[in-house]
Order: structure tokens, then C-alpha cells, then sequence
């Protein structure tokens, strides 16, 4: 009954617009023959007594009277469409809009509202679009028929090009009764962690994948799961620290039921007790769905709090010297007027997914995606695309490490309540970059104990440190890379010499090919005794494995500095220290040039040591040319592991 008292109120004419429309085919309720306004009243009576029905019978009664009656066919339309007769609802706001289509600003939304139901999507956008262009449309009603205009444009074009889906249900020991939804994996995808919802009661589970590949039944999370409700929740790349959303729990005298997030961490195979992430983050509001970076030093979540854009926003925080930092809202680009929600950050770091009713899509919620370019940067969001969101609501989607692997949950119909996890490939347009990783224990190269050692990774091309962090208390460290670049890798811990390593994962284009093995690091004080009692035996050296040259040159790349860096702090920490500088080459060329080229590059090294405060009594330098090869000469791969700078300890 409220939109029948809304066309009885909103019907208000001034002087000078009575004249006009007088002057044009239609009557209204202020110039129509007394007879039919006569109706009219009656009408407006019984819609006032709820009684429709002969409402119904009386303005038709009008209408009959004086055909072009406008006031009595925006009646009768809005009786059928509270009668949910949209045929015969339809029929009367499109003679009541084409006897005059401004009379009545709101006629152009219903007609909108009533063709965007029955999928006509091309006539609702423009009935929408008309509404708008309206100057009597009302703000509130503007803001609805923007979206729906953009919503119906995008379906329309949706429906016409599908995007290739063929999602294929996770097994039973995945799907178990009831609702499962947000599918998070480690990133050496061995665990699944997934939230499960049955007779209202939200927990988390997980699984585990056997030798053959396949996931086991799934097992309650024990370690965070109470009474209450857990869910939506997220695990770092190394699998050891668990994010998840809590809601009403640890509640104090005086505190308001909410949502928070906590964490867990992991010892060996043991979680610790579950504890709030950080009063940072958690406020009296609504803060869920978190999403952890790879590195472990961005955290984005969901919230209801102010200073958003709408009602639930996504922010996010980051770990700095320990702690995390006050959230910062993720920006207009992500976040609109309406909620926005369920984020995932890829293990590329990059490649952003999230739900959101706010921006043009199927209706309801929908998945999009797009890039951060930096803190509070994103690219325009893509839409995933039809049928990938539906026309219900669509939250909750992750993507495997590879880039292109997809799980969501879908709704199954039967009588229960249930909600399945299926797996599908993306679109190639909406794929995040798949990415490899590497996976290393540190040990002492003489014991084979832990070492708890720091860590660094920098991507050669820009120079950019990426990961800095030490390893956990079992010697261990993972960390995600991006297949398309090459990186620096530097080990070091105090009394060891540092760990080099070059990884180019560029040449790597068959999947994700993880890097995984032990680190040994040598002690020094070991290796000063060697060759303190043995000056004759060759010592192992170690190589510097991201020191670069220009081809036949001895100029030091800009990218050398990292790994010369590590190795001047190695030469401060320990000021008995002294090192041989060795260069060598492959057999290609003369052998004197070869020799003096390595000659020249071994200066160079030791140049660079002495301008950053190393002393030259400490420092030798020496050109190997081709002498001491450590692979074959009959491959490009083994010259290039022959050309190469090291060093030794005299």
C-alpha cells in the first residue's frame, strides 16, 4: 500500500504547469470532467481504507470516463504492481508515460524497476536513464537509478558474451553438510583451511592433501573453533600464523556484541591459543574477512566503521617494527557508497579480488578484480564476467598460487540449506600472475643444527628489496616470487658466511616449480682455522652469485651493490676477516684476454670493498681466467656458471 499513498501525495501541481499541461493531450485530476474526478476521490478514499480491489474498479471507472486521464492510469499501474499483476502494471505507466513523460517523474523508474524484473535490461537502462534526466527525480531515487542503469547495461552485454566457466565440485571430504564457503590454502597448497556453517553454528576446517594428491576428510579446526561463531579467515604463505574472524567472544562489561579478527600461531604442529591480531584493528565495529599478504606484511579486512565510503568498506593494515599499523581505507577505486567486501590479495601481491554490490554488475554482489599499484593505488575493478557471478549474491573467491586455479562456493539446490566449493580456471584477462616460491631451511654447515638466520630478496630487474624477514625457530623460511623475474637471494647469520643464490624464474614457463632445499651456512671461524693451518689446500670458495658484469667489460652493474653490501657488513662484523677476490671466465676467446678480463673484475669487486670502508690489507684480488672451472664449457648454461666472481678466506 505505501506506493499507492506515494502517487496519491506526490501528484502537486503550480499555476503556470496546470496551464501547460491543459494545453497538451492528457487531463489530469485538476482539469478532468467532474465525473471522472468525482472517481477520482472515490479511488483515493479506498486506497486510504486499504482496499484496493475496488479502488481498482473505480479508477478504471475514471479512466473510462476521460481516456487521457493521467492521474487515474498512474493509479491503476501502481494497483496492479501491488496486485504484482506486472503485465497489466506495465501496460498503465506506459500510457501514463507516453501521454506525457515528465508529469510524473517516478512512472520512468517503475517503468524501469518492472522491465529490469522481466530481464529486459535494454528498455529498463533507458527508463532509468529517463528518470534521471528528470528534473523532478528525487536524489535518494537517482543514486538507485544510476546503479541499475549501469547494472542493466552490464548485463545486457553479460548475457551476450559469457565467459568461459566450467566449475567442477570439490570431493566429499572437502563438501561436507551444510554451507562451505572461502577455500585458503598454504602456498605450497598442502593444507586447505575452509569455513564451514550448519543449524547457525560457523566453524572452520581443514584438510590435508595425501602422497597421491587427494585432500582427506576434513577436520575440525580445533584450535580456534569454540561455541561461538569462527569464519572468514586467512593463513601467511609459510602456513604458521592463522587469521580468522570471531565474533562476539572475550566480550568485557559494557562492550556491544561485534566481530573481530585473531590470530594463531604454530609451533611444530601445535597452535597456540587464539588472541585478537591488534587493537589497531580491531574497534567496537564490525571488522572481518581478513586477507594476508604473501609476505606477511600487509593485512586487509572488511569493516563497518567510519571514515569509509559505505556501509562496510575494505581497509587495510600493515606491519611495521613489530606491530601493525592504524588501517587505511583501500580508496574509491575499491570501495563505493554500497558494501564492499571479501578481499583477496594474491600471492603475486598485486592482483586484488573482492565483492562488491557498488560497482556494475549482475545484481546483488559480484566478484571483480583488480590491481594495486601501490598503498592506496588500484587499477579500475574488472567485473569477472558472466556467468562467474550470477545473478545471486557472489563473495568469497581465492585463487591458487598458479594464478589461473579458482574456488568459490556455490549454492546447491535441495531442501537444506547448503553451499558446495568448486574449482574452476579463470578467464585468461582476469588471471593473477602465477607465481613459484621458495622453501629453505638454514643450517650450520658442520653440526647441521637450526640457524636462525636474516633473510633478503631483491628482484634484479628494478633493484627492489621484496622480502626481508628472519626465519622462524625451526631454521625455515618461504616466501612467494613472481615467475616472470629474476632475484637476488642473500642468507646470513652472525659468525657464517653468508648464503648466495640467483634464481631466474623467467626461464621457468611449465607451472609453479618451487625452489626447495638446505641452506648450509659455513661457519667462519672454521673456515679462518682451514686456511690459517692448510695455506697450500684450495679452499672452498664462495661465489657471489649477483655480482654482474656488461659482456667483456669489468664495469660493476648497479645491481651488484646488494650482493656487495652483504658481504662488506660480513668483512665489518668480523675485522680478523681477509678475503681472496677471485674472478673467472668461460673458455670462449683467448686465454691472456680471458685472464685479464677476470683480473680486471676482480679489482673491481675489491675497488668497491675498499670505497666502502674495507682495508686494502685485508683485501687480495686475483684473475683466473679460465683455469678453475666449476661445470662443462659445452653448454651455454655451464659457461655461464664459469663466468663468476668468489672469494676466499686467507
Amino acid at each position: 500500500m505505501a506506493r499507492l499513498k506515494y502517487f496519491i501525495s506526490v501528484i502537486i501541481f503550480i499555476k503556470g504547469f496546470s496551464i501547460e499541461l491543459s494545453a497538451q493531450s492528457f487531463t489530469t485530476k485538476r482539469n478532468t470532467s467532474e465525473k471522472a474526478k468525482m472517481h477520482y476521490a472515490e479511488g483515493v478514499k479506498k486506497i486510504i481504507e486499504n482496499d484496493p480491489k475496488n479502488a481498482l474498479k473505480i479508477f478504471l471507472a475514471a479512466e473510462s470516463v476521460d481516456p487521457n486521464f493521467i492521474d487515474a492510469k498512474i493509479q491503476i499501474a501502481a494497483v496492479y504492481l501491488e496486485q504484482k499483476d506486472t503485465t497489466k502494471a506495465l501496460l498503465y505507466f506506459n500510457k501514463a508515460f507516453d501521454l506525457n513523460c515528465c508529469y510524473e517523474a517516478r512512472v520512468a523508474y517503475k517503468l524501469g524497476n518492472i522491465y529490469y524484473k522481466k530481464q529486459d535490461y535494454k528498455k529498463a537502462e533507458s527508463f532509468f536513464l529517463k528518470y534521471i534526466d528528470n528534473e523532478k527525480a528525487s536524489p535518494e531515487l537517482i543514486y538507485k537509478a544510476k546503479k541499475f542503469a549501469r547494472d542493466a547495461h552490464f548485463i545486457d552485454s553479460a548475457l551476450q558474451k559469457p565467459v568461459p566457466y566450467s566449475p567442477k565440485r570439490l570431493s566429499d571430504s572437502v563438501n561436507i553438510m551444510g554451507a562451505n564457503y572461502r577455500a585458503i590454502f598454504n602456498l605450497e597448497e598442502t593444507e586447505l583451511f575452509f569455513t564451514n556453517q550448519m543449524n547457525r553454528q560457523e566453524d572452520i576446517y581443514y584438510c590435508l592433501r595425501d602422497s597421491n594428491g587427494n585432500w582427506q576428510k576434513a577436520q575440525p579446526f580445533y584450535a580456534v573453533n569454540t561455541d561461538g561463531n569462527e569464519g572468514s579467515h586467512a593463513l601467511s604463505a609459510d602456513g604458521k600464523t592463522f587469521i580468522f574472524t570471531a565474533c562476539n567472544r572475550d566480550l568485557k562489561n559494557g562492550e556491544l556484541d561485534a566481530c573481530d579478527i585473531y590470530v594463531s600461531k604454530r609451533t611444530g604442529n601445535k597452535w597456540g591459543d587464539a588472541k585478537r591480531i591488534s587493537k589497531a584493528i580491531n574497534t567496537e565495529y564490525f571488522e572481518s574477512q581478513p586477507s594476508l599478504s604473501a609476505d606477511g606484511n600487509t593485512l586487509f579486512f572488511a569493516s563497518n566503521r567510519p571514515g569509509g565510503f559505505g556501509n562496510i568498506d575494505i581497509w587495510f593494515s600493515e606491519f611495521k617494527n613489530g606491530k601493525w599499523t592504524k588501517p587505511r581505507n583501500c580508496g574509491a577505486k575499491i570501495n563505493t557508497p554500497d558494501d564492499d567486501e571479501m578481499p583477496f590479495i594474491h600471492p603475486d601481491g598485486k592482483t586484488f579480488y573482492f565483492s562488491s554490490e557498488g560497482h556494475p554488475g549482475m545484481g546483488g554482489k559480484d566478484i571483480f578484480m583488480s590491481q594495486r599499484l601501490d598503498d592506496t593505488t588500484f587499477s579500475d575493478p574488472i567485473n569477472l564476467g558472466y556467468p562467474i557471478n550470477s545473478f545471486s549474491d557472489d563473495v568469497g573467491l581465492t585463487v591458487s598460487a598458479d594464478g589461473k586455479t579458482a574456488f568459490l562456493a556455490k549454492k546447491i539446490e535441495d531442501k537444506f540449506f547448503r553451499m558446495d566449493l568448486f574449482t574452476f580456471e579463470l578467464p585468461e584477462s582476469k588471471r593473477a600472475q602465477s607465481v613459484s616460491y621458495i622453501k629453505c631451511r638454514v643450517k650450520n654447515a658442520k653440526t647441521l643444527q637450526t640457524v636462525i638466520a636474516d633473510v633478503e630478496i631483491s628482484d634484479l630487474i628494478t633493484n627492489k628489496k621484496i622480502f626481508q624477514q628472519k626465519t622462524d625457530d625451526v631454521g625455515e623460511f618461504i616466501v612467494a616470487l613472481a615467475r616472470d623475474k629474476k632475484f637476488a637471494v642473500n642468507v646470513s647469520a652472525k659468525g657464517f658466511i653468508f648464503f648466495s643464490e640467483n634464481l631466474d624464474l623467467a626461464e621457468n614457463k611449465t607451472g609453479v616449480v618451487p625452489y626447495v632445499k638446505d641452506i648450509l651456512l659455513q661457519p667462519i671461524a672454521d673456515s679462518t682455522a682451514i686456511s690459517q693451518n692448510t695455506p697450500t689446500k684450495e679452499l672452498a670458495a664462495t661465489v657471489l652469485k649477483n655480482v654482474f658484469f656488461e659482456t667483456n667489460k669489468a664495469e660493476l652493474s648497479p645491481i651488484s651493490h646488494f650482493e656487495l653490501d652483504k658481504l662488506v657488513k660480513m668483512l665489518l662484523d668480523n675485522l680478523s676477516m681477509k678475503i681472496e677476490i677471485r674472478g673467472h671466465t668461460d673458455n670462449v676467446g683467448k686465454p691472456m684476454d680471458n685472464k685479464i678480463l677476470s683480473e680486471k673484475r676482480a679489482k673491481a669487486v675489491y675497488d668497491y670493498l675498499v670505497s666502502n670502508g674495507i682495508a686494502a690489507n685485508r683485501l687480495r684480488y686475483s684473475g683466473k681466467g679460465e683455469t678453475i672451472p666449476i661445470d662443462t664449457n659445452n653448454s651455454e648454461a655451464g659457461r655461464a656458471n664459469n663466468r663468476r666472481t668468489d672469494f676466499q678466506i686467507f
